[in-house]
């Protein structure tokens, strides 16, 4: 028996009997996605599928989303949309992103609020680190200098040439950017969808999208506290270095949690976006020097 399935008018893929158990064990699927086979008039959520119901009844997972809350979700920021469920849902993409998004709508629009208070909080942080990169680049320039090698000359001029720019240049274009802040993201999780669906991964778009943007809400505020350091160069280049792997880790997790992937295959979909990305920039390079030389 081949079962197809949509969420959001996006088909996720056709699945055996067996296969949709599975799913729905592990979250892959969601009681709310809409199935169909042949025969049927219509297209039914999974839910009303009487081969279904005893997997309703022994999934920790379903039967919790469903005793808490009659859409079936257990991602706080979908029972209500309110300053405590954004840091209910920010803490268990940390701690628990498993069971936080066992079952949800994932619908971009309900986050793009999310999002805008994730820039929102990040904001202050924002603010100060641009008041303090001209000092920072000049702490930079002169621990380059310290090394008296001509070799850094350029860099060296270029990060004094950046400590001259007027501050609000940085003020105005992050302002800028945090308006179409969801729509950016929105656009990174259609090209993670793409890498995505190259590893065979049956995933709709827009959960991909809504997956970008908790991630990266997600990963902004756990580095924020830190940016307080640019001050003091070499501690916040430390905290960088030291810092950049288990916040890469906190994102990906988050982000596999949502759309029902293992954070190791959501990465490699990273990697081979960013190796295609090389390719082609490389390759328009190249064309421009052959048709140019």
């Amino acid at each position: 028996m081949q079962i197809h399935v949509a969420r959001n008018s996006t088909p996720l893929g056709v699945y055996s009997q067996d296969e949709v158990v599975d799913a729905l064990n592990n979250g892959q699927l969601m009681l709310t996605d809409l199935a169909w086979r042949e025969g049927m008039p219509t297209w039914v959520p999974l839910a009303d599928w009487s081969e279904f119901k005893s997997v309703i009844t022994a999934s920790p997972f379903i039967s919790s989303a469903l005793g808490s809350d009659g859409a079936g979700t257990t991602v706080p920021w979908e029972k209500s949309k309110s300053l405590g469920m954004f840091w209910a849902t920010i803490k268990g993409a940390i701690i628990n992103p498993k069971q936080t998004f066992a079952a949800g709508r994932f619908k971009f629009s309900d986050y793009i609020l999310f999002s805008y208070l994730g820039v929102l909080f990040y904001l202050p942080f924002a603010l100060y680190g641009q008041l303090q990169t001209p000092h920072l680049n000049q702490q930079i320039a002169d621990l380059l200098r310290s090394f008296n090698n001509p070799a850094l000359d350029s860099a060296i001029q270029g990060l004094l040439e950046s400590a001259e720019q007027p501050v609000y240049y940085g003020i105005v274009g992050f302002l800028c950017f945090a308006v179409i802040h969801p729509f950016v993201l929105a656009a990174g999780g259609f090209l993670q969808w793409l890498g995505l669906k190259i590893l065979r991964q049956k995933v709709s778009i827009e959960q991909s999208m809504v997956s970008s943007i908790v991630g990266v809400a997600v990963a902004n505020l756990c580095f924020a506290p830190f940016v307080l350091t640019m001050s003091v160069a070499w501690l916040y280049l430390a905290l960088i270095v030291l810092l950049w792997i288990p916040i890469l880790v906190l994102h990906c997790r988050a982000s596999a949690a949502v759309i029902k992937v293992s954070p190791g295959i959501l990465f490699c979909s990273w990697i081979i976006l960013s190796l295609i990305f090389c390719l082609c920039c490389c390759s328009f390079i190249g064309l421009l020097v052959f048709l140019f030389r």
